[in-house]
């Protein structure tokens, strides 16, 4: 009996696993094709507006033109704002932190809210690409709650351990929610899809908010090899 329901979940976990992956590839392709083929047609049609313009003598029609180009930069902004959000580049060429930092830095700029973001000792740990990509993903709902959801002014962030795994906690100062009633009312996508991310790298998630006291987000997750090996290099070199 006790077998037959492990079987059950390890299916059940490689399943949503198996879903997950399709999503993050349906992701990059149109992160690409946003990228690749309409942000270099508006970059196109940036530089053509800016040509008339430079031709152009009326005053008038000058400044329809340059209301055309401030909507084209726009427009070229919000193509790049969304391709990032779907596909997590840096993540193949930096520490993960590293990372992170590089990604709310854009986020701030592009959406006034500030970030703060602490490592606690965990600055050059590696988690390994598959961790590393469902904790991205987590981040990124996360800040998407504090924009649309909680209107929130700030965020914090920290990295940090806690009895022998790693833990990433976002907080927010937005307006908060309760939590029962909100994951009942979910589609399965936003908060239980943090959750499940989670359970998929081994870790768990711990939702806490009160209405009108912003919410605080825990995410635990195993420590590996790697992160184990670089926080000795980070440690040796600092000392």
């Amino acid at each position: 009996m006790t077998s037959v329901r492990i079987e059950t979940e390890a299916e059940k976990r490689k399943l949503l696993e198996n879903i997950v992956a399709a999503q993050e590839a349906e992701r990059e392709r149109i992160s690409l094709e946003l990228h690749d083929e309409l942000g270099q047609q508006v970059t196109a049609i940036r530089l053509k507006i800016k040509a008339v313009d430079e031709g152009c003598g009326d005053a008038p029609t000058k400044a329809e033109i340059a209301t055309l180009i401030k909507m084209a930069a726009e427009i070229d902004s919000s193509i790049s704002f969304i391709a990032r959000r779907l596909r997590p580049g840096p993540l193949k060429d930096k520490a993960f932190v590293t990372a992170v930092k590089d990604y709310v830095s854009l986020w701030t700029r592009d959406t006034g809210i500030l970030v703060t973001l602490s490592s606690d000792g965990l600055r050059d740990a590696s988690f390994g690409s598959k961790t590393e990509s469902h904790l991205f993903r987590i981040l990124q709902e996360s800040l998407n709650n504090a924009l649309k959801h909680a209107k929130a002014e700030s965020v914090e962030i920290l990295f940090t351990k806690r009895e022998g795994e790693n833990v990433m906690i976002i907080m927010d100062d937005g307006c908060g929610f309760a939590v029962d009633e909100e994951i009942e009312k979910s589609d399965g996508l936003g908060l239980p899809g943090m959750c499940e991310r989670a359970q998929i790298i081994g870790g768990s998630c711990e939702i806490e908010s009160t209405p009108g006291e912003g919410t605080t987000i825990y995410i635990t997750f195993p420590d590996t090899a790697d992160s184990r090996k670089n926080a000795a290099v980070s440690k040796l070199a600092n000392r």
